[in-house]
């Protein structure tokens, strides 16, 4: 056969050209290189050597790829060429019930591929017969795929295997093998690279080895005792992946691969792709059946067997799930976190309407939300911004109702549970409820601590002064109205105040100017808050006062001089709606030697016909109240006893011997405390 012409014989494929790229049109160049590697693969192929070259502004000159297969056989060229979309690989694999990495292809149409990137291919293949070795080509092109042609062929005296050569790669650059392809090939042969470690399985291109552990996220090695076997296990969570699912890989002690399985985690919505490979002298002996993998991937206790072998396997399997289970949840968990954040920064969660649902609620409802992903994170996948926010939107209804067991039906029927997540999921319905009535609890407890420590400082510190009680209360105005905004508080100036107070309701910063001879008189606080219903705006400005100063006429003129500096200034009184309070605060009053009783005693009693208690002055859009911190303290103890004994809670005393400073310390940081003013510059 030695020194014949290189002539060559044309055949046909059973598809013409244009079937056989409408079938292939969704290939790229990266795609059909990993099929020409896959076929070196499956002819045995240890070693994959991709060669480039290219002029210096970086387009490629010539591609080729060789592998150190058996090479195609002249003798079975037609059952590798001219069946288009099946192939005898295909055949073996179904008649031997193959379930194994190799062979990889079995469409039959990996050959043709090339077509998407270069203009023709040229196989240069030896294969081995009798001990003796033959050489020939095979040649295509891409304007003509179903004509295939081949040369002569002659003896050779060199190893097998193929090479198939790229002519006229069109528009294809340096960096697109060098980098998009490099990291193409990492992930879709990482898991076989890894799997065929030991029998030095690799990936060259121009010389340069695949390094496909940068795709390793996380792995473990370590051992499973299932009764008198032992297995080795290594575990390897991938950043990314292509076609391979996620896969136990069983192992015998040749380094042979036994078979592999599905695992349970496997197309789960989320991006946990992993690998486990079980290495074991058991994989020597054991005998697969396909009802012993059909019967796991369903369920994995899913048939009774009375083969000792098969019983170890379920031992085994059931122990590697529990390991990947304990591996997902942190996994997940941390996904979820970046769940959340977008959710946040996408205004997905919805938007609450006070401080104390954005506290306490918001944590609920991301909880709940976090637990469904790390249970079933397919709920959340592929929704576009309008059904997320719907499905949100629908748990927090359901977390505000009493109906969350009618959520856990619902999602039973939706996804498929096991009955570790039915657990979970159980769980966080009833942990999320839980966690709202301790966070609760927690808020009532700082609540009554503040309160208790107020009394400290009004009633038996020696050195409290007017700024501890300024500092108590700027950071728990809870004590004289529940869910205002904090406007000022202590140092600014009416101007600044002015400032800052349209800044909350219209949410617009402007310089203010101010026209009155009070105006830089200081406010101690100054709340205020919006009703979404009525449209009212309720504002309360309290004076408070030394503990040991007591009030008279002196003190409530200081307030007077407040409310007329406000009705008084157009841009306070902007808004018709808006109801202005007025609280002078402190611990009793004082009577001159004129006086029959104390004059701020005298003025309550003057407007008592008006039926509110300390209520010295009132108009239509204002008052102006009196009040001892006795009577604030015994309006906190009244409205929050009934939770005080619902809840069993015991109030902790403050020692006498603390110091002022101490106690500010403590209350300025427990739950109690609410949002600083804004700060405008």
């Amino acid at each position: 056969m030695a020194g014949k012409n290189n002539q060559q014989e044309v055949k046909r494929s059973n598809v013409d050209t244009i079937g056989i790229k409408n079938k292939l049109k969704g290939f790229d160049y990266k795609k059909s290189i990993a099929e020409y590697i896959w076929n070196g693969f499956d002819a045995g192929a240890n070693t994959i050597d991709i060669r480039f070259e290219s002029v210096e502004i970086g387009h490629l000159t010539s591609l080729s790829i060789t592998d150190n297969g058996h090479g195609i056989s002249r003798q079975e060229l037609d059952k590798n060429f001219r069946p288009v979309f099946s192939s005898h690989k295909s055949t073996k694999q179904e008649s031997n019930n193959y379930r194994k990495s190799l062979p990889h292809g079995k469409a039959g149409s990996g050959r043709y591929t090339f077509f998407c990137f270069c203009e023709s291919a040229k196989w240069e293949t030896v294969y081995a017969k009798d001990n003796i070795y033959y050489k020939y080509d095979i040649n295509i092109d891409s304007k003509s795929l179903i004509d295939y042609r081949m040369g002569t062929e002659e003896i050779v005296d060199k190893k097998t295997g193929t090479t198939v050569h790229f002519y006229n790669p069109h528009n294809l650059l340096e960096d697109d093998i060098s980098n998009k392809l490099n990291q193409f090939l990492v992930e879709e042969f990482g898991w076989f690279l890894e799997l065929n470690q030991k029998k030095s399985y690799v990936i060259n291109i121009n010389s340069l080895q695949l390094n496909y552990k940068t795709n390793i996220n996380e792995s473990e090695e370590f051992e499973f005792n299932v009764e008198r076997y032992i297995f080795s296990v290594k575990y390897i969570q991938w950043k990314e992946r292509h076609e391979e699912v996620s896969m136990h890989y069983f192992i015998n002690k040749n380094n042979a691969e036994a078979r592999k399985a599905t695992t349970k985690l496997n197309k789960k919505g989320d991006k946990f792709y992993h690998s486990l490979y079980i290495k074991s002298a058991f994989f020597d002996c054991y005998v697969f059946s396909d009802s012993d993998l059909d019967a796991y991937e369903d369920s994995l206790l899913g048939i009774q067997s009375t083969s000792e072998q098969y019983e170890i396997f379920k031992a085994l399997l059931k122990k590697a799930e529990g390991f990947l289970d304990s591996k997902r949840k942190p996994f997940l968990r941390k996904y979820s976190d970046e769940l959340i954040n977008t959710y946040e920064s996408k205004g997905i969660l919805p938007k609450y309407k006070n401080e104390y649902e954005n506290k306490y609620k918001k944590p609920d409802l991301i909880e709940l939300v976090r637990g469904l992903y790390e249970i079933e994170p397919k709920l959340f996948v592929r929704l576009n911004l309008e059904q997320q926010k719907t499905l949100v939107g629908l748990l927090n209804l359901v977390l505000d109702s009493d109906r969350r067991d009618e959520l856990f039906n619902i999602l039973e029927e939706v996804i498929r549970l096991s009955d570790s997540e039915k657990s979970d999921l159980a769980k966080i319905l009833k942990t999320t409820r839980l966690s709202n009535i301790i966070s609760t609890i927690k808020l009532i407890e700082d609540r009554f601590e503040t309160v208790d420590k107020l009394k400290n400082l009004l009633f038996h510190s020696c050195d409290a002064n007017e700024s501890h009680i300024q500092s108590l209360v700027e950071s728990h105005y809870w004590l004289f109205g529940e869910q205002y905004h904090l406007v000022t508080a202590a140092e600014p100036d009416f101007e600044a105040a002015l400032r800052s107070y349209c800044y909350i309701l219209t949410g617009e910063d402007a310089k203010v100017a101010i026209n009155h001879p009070d105006k830089n008189k200081e406010m101690d606080i100054f709340i205020c808050r919006r009703d979404k219903k009525t449209e009212e705006i309720d504002n309360i400005i309290v004076e408070l006062k030394h503990p040991k100063k007591k009030l008279g006429k002196t003190e409530l003129d200081q307030v007077e001089t407040y409310m007329r500096t406000i009705l008084n200034t157009p841009q306070f009184n902007a808004d018709t709606n808006a109801k202005w309070t007025f609280i002078l605060v402190g611990n009793d009053y004082v009577k001159h030697n004129h006086e029959s009783k104390p004059y701020i005693k005298s003025k309550i009693e003057q407007a008592q016909n008006l039926g509110e208690k300390s209520l010295v002055i009132k108009d239509e859009n204002y008052k102006i109240y009196v009040k001892k911190w006795s009577e604030i303290i015994n309006d906190f103890d009244i409205k929050h006893n009934f939770l005080m004994q619902k809840l069993m809670l015991e109030r902790e005393k403050i020692q006498s011997e603390k110091s002022s400073n101490e106690i500010i310390n403590q209350v300025i940081s427990n739950t109690a405390v609410q949002p600083v003013a804004v700060r405008l510059v």
